[in-house]
């Protein structure tokens, strides 16, 4: 945070620059500059209202500790400040400098998938939650060429990958730990879905988990996710509706305790939010509003939550990333100001939020 500055009497000079040099798997790395003296204080506290404190020996010069149980999608507060002993009969006894801080979230990932070549890699949003950026790709994988649709979704505090082919393969994997982050596991056959679905989503409603179908004949499914011998599937289907066909993106999110679809149609802009309701096989999507009209080129609509408040990834066909919170409006939720956070190219065929 630039050069030292003087604390407590003006004699023990703070740390700084501190940083998170690396986050993988819920363990973070912290580095800063020290100056020495008997001991460093390392604070960190989360939104939550989580506070923990250690302290370290006093280096002179680069100093670093890691830490683990670092949540994803909590912001942080780190702090680190320099300890002097003035010996135990001195009043005070120790002195000791300001703290050197930064806020942080990270662990949000995005998945990105290009169905032209198989390239599957995984890219992190962290940093301070007013200035997100977006971090270098890692590889996950060389994929089949014809999943048209990856679909994140949560079974039994688990987190999975459906993949779906035009043909109605069906497959899914559990995301496991990488050396840098999440990445997938070996594969299970689901089942043979229909063909012809634009779109699939997950969503969870009264703690059970469900897949969304979207056909682009209007048609649209619900169906349960279930145990099954390899691995999480999914259950019967229902029907929900049969509305209009045009629908580019369709986006499940939370807001609050409930669930909702945002419904966005590229040819003009319109975005749609409706809630989620019981209906007589299961939860179906229930009368909704317009939200706005909103710009025609955005390619890909992802949710994701930071601090238990849900945010939109909206990606444009230039692949300029833009994160927008969810706000409650005059109908119910709505975006709020979209801020830009990076570009990830152009040619994916699938860019989702993974949990």
């Amino acid at each position: 945070m630039g050069a030292a500055s003087m604390g407590e009497f003006g004699k023990v000079p703070s740390p700084s620059g501190l940083s998170v040099t690396s986050y993988a798997n819920r363990t973070a790395t912290l580095s800063w500059k020290s100056y020495g003296y008997d001991k460093n204080i390392l604070r960190w506290d989360s939104e939550s209202g989580s506070s923990n404190q250690i302290d370290l020996p006093g280096v002179e010069g680069p100093a670093s500790h890691v830490l683990s149980d670092i949540n994803p999608g909590t912001t942080y507060s780190f702090m680190v400040k320099t300890g002097k002993s003035q010996g135990i009969a001195s009043i005070p006894p120790w002195i000791y400098s300001d703290w050197d801080s930064i806020r942080w979230v990270g662990g949000l990932y995005i998945l990105l998938y290009r169905a032209s070549t198989g390239q599957a890699f995984v890219r992190q949003i962290q940093g301070d939650p007013n200035a997100l950026s977006i971090g270098a790709p890692y590889v996950i994988g060389g994929w089949e060429t014809d999943w048209t649709q990856v679909i994140p979704f949560q079974f039994s505090q688990q987190h999975y990958l459906a993949y779906y082919s035009d043909n109605g393969r069906a497959f899914g994997a559990a995301l496991i730990a990488g050396d840098n982050g999440p990445r997938n596991g070996d594969s299970y056959p689901i089942s043979v879905w229909e063909s012809g679905y634009a779109q699939i989503a997950s969503f969870t409603y009264e703690g059970r988990p469900y897949f969304l179908y979207y056909k682009h004949n209007g048609q649209a499914f619900v169906s349960s996710i279930v145990a099954g011998g390899k691995g999480p599937l999914n259950g019967n289907g229902y029907v929900i509706g049969g509305g209009e066909g045009d629908w580019t993106q369709v986006t499940p999110f939370n807001f609050g305790s409930r669930t909702y679809l945002l419904l966005y149609r590229g040819r003009d802009g319109l975005a749609y939010v409706a809630p989620m309701v019981d209906g007589q096989y299961g939860p179906q999507n229930g009368d909704g509003a317009v939200i706005g009209g909103w710009e025609t080129d955005w390619a890909h609509i992802s949710s994701l939550e930071i601090d238990g408040r849900s945010s939109l990834l909206l990606v444009r066909a230039n692949g300029d990333v833009f994160l927008a919170p969810i706000v409650d409006g005059p109908k119910g939720p709505q975006n709020g100001q979209p801020v830009p956070i990076g570009n990830i190219g152009t040619g994916w065929t699938v860019v989702r939020c993974l949990g």
